[in-house]
């Protein structure tokens, strides 16, 4: 049985700033694809409401409440991504201020 070996690389607080400004950019791209389906989404159960008369409710409850909850799933993805991107911007913010984070990576971040 082959021995699993793991590698860990230790990076400069240099390197380590670089990491937190692209992991913040994939976010900030990732919070922008959760927006567009949250506003689809609410489009699509404004429609939905507004295309049915009351007699007809019962027939498209089932695919409301899913859209709703799609919905409240959506919500509560952008809440969770939004505090990791406030605590992952925090420590940024320690990187930057930190005299051993060259100009370069510095500049990148503002």
């Amino acid at each position: 049985m082959a021995a699993i070996t793991r590698r860990i690389r230790i990076l400069a607080p240099a390197g380590i700033a670089g990491r937190f400004i692209t992991v913040m950019n994939n976010s900030i791209d990732e919070m922008k694809h959760l927006k567009w389906f949250e506003g689809c989404l609410e489009n699509a159960l404004d429609q939905l409401c507004s295309a049915i008369c009351d007699g007809d409710i019962t027939r498209v409850r089932a695919a409301y409440k899913m859209l709703e909850g799609a919905k409240i799933k959506i919500e509560d993805a952008i809440i969770n991504k939004e505090c990791t991107m406030d605590e992952t911007e925090a420590v940024l913010q320690e990187l930057l201020t930190s005299n051993d984070v060259n100009v370069t990576s510095k500049a990148a971040h503002r």
